[in-house]
């Protein structure tokens, strides 16, 4: 009987398991969504130790990714990686620039990453990742009429008594049945 329970409790358990996960990409444009006017941050490792490094950001396309972007970047911004090869840039998202997916490429490949610029012989960029910029909003308030005021306090929760009675009768019923067994087990003659 043991037995049975622990392999419907492993097969149980296997149901709810979940699979193991992809290594992730350690490049790392954060966060995916900003405010215009915003810092965002650009992490990522896989180049040359004390490289320069131009990231450069541009309005989401076919063509950024394809490596001939057809518009100028919107963002330009340069650091250098440290001795083992390991870079963070953050920059401020201009309040002018318009709402919308904005590519990030760079010059060192991430782990699994994308050459967008696999036929250019240098500089040879690399999509690093993407980030939605958003307008800022602005809440938008209304003065208050001051109201009456209440005779009684608001209802809140659930009605539960249909459900307690239910699990009585259940517990009940569980009980009778194991009564009955009980009976029927010492009534029953002796084996001789």
């Amino acid at each position: 009987m043991i037995r049975k329970v622990l392999i419907g409790a492993t097969m149980l358990v296997a149901l709810f398991a979940a699979p193991a996960a992809a290594q992730y990409d350690p490049t790392v444009v954060n966060p995916g969504t900003v405010v215009q006017g915003g810092q965002v941050t650009v992490s990522g490792s896989g180049c040359q130790p004390n490289q320069e490094i131009t990231i450069t950001v541009y309005p989401e396309s076919e063509e950024a990714l394809a490596g001939n972007p057809t518009v100028a970047p919107v963002i330009t911004v340069k650091t250098t990686s440290d001795e083992n090869g390991n870079y963070s840039v953050s920059f401020t998202v201009p309040s002018t620039l318009a709402p919308g997916a904005y590519d990030v490429l760079g010059p060192c490949p991430p782990k699994g990453g994308v050459d967008v610029n696999a036929n250019r012989a240098a500089p040879k960029l690399y999509y690093l990742g993407r980030f939605v910029v958003t307008a800022p909003t602005t809440p938008v308030t209304t003065p208050g009429t001051g109201g009456t005021g209440g005779t009684s306090l608001p209802r809140t929760g659930s009605n539960t008594s249909g459900m307690g009675l239910v699990g009585a009768g259940l517990l009940a019923a569980g009980g009778l049945l194991l009564l009955g067994t009980r009976k029927r087990r010492s009534s029953a003659p002796a084996a001789a």
